[in-house]
């Protein structure tokens, strides 16, 4: 059945921190395929590959995970290391809050 709900139905009296997870190596992110909240968000990029972060609760903290299909044009250690630069910043900002 079809609810309309508000930001505030969903984040009231909490502390959320918004982000967004770009394509490595691609210009922008078209789909997400399936989002679980405080759980998992899927996307599939514009070249058609998978990309699947998931939150999973640690030791009082989140680990952070994401599997993705790589591409053809970099190489497998590169695109992880991007990958693995784009959660750190997202670190970062999230301890800094």
């Amino acid at each position: 059945r079809w609810q309309d709900m508000t930001t505030a139905d969903y984040f009231g009296g909490k502390r959320v921190i918004l982000f967004s997870l770009p394509g490595a190596f691609t210009p922008t992110c078209s789909t997400y395929q399936e989002v679980v909240p405080q759980e998992k968000a899927s996307f599939l990029m514009d070249d058609g590959r998978l990309a699947e972060t998931t939150f999973t609760p640690v030791d009082g903290g989140t680990q952070v995970v994401t599997v993705f299909d790589a591409e053809t044009q970099h190489s497998v250690e590169m695109q992880r290391e991007g990958w693995q630069a784009i959660l750190n910043n997202f670190k970062a900002h999230a301890e800094s809050l």
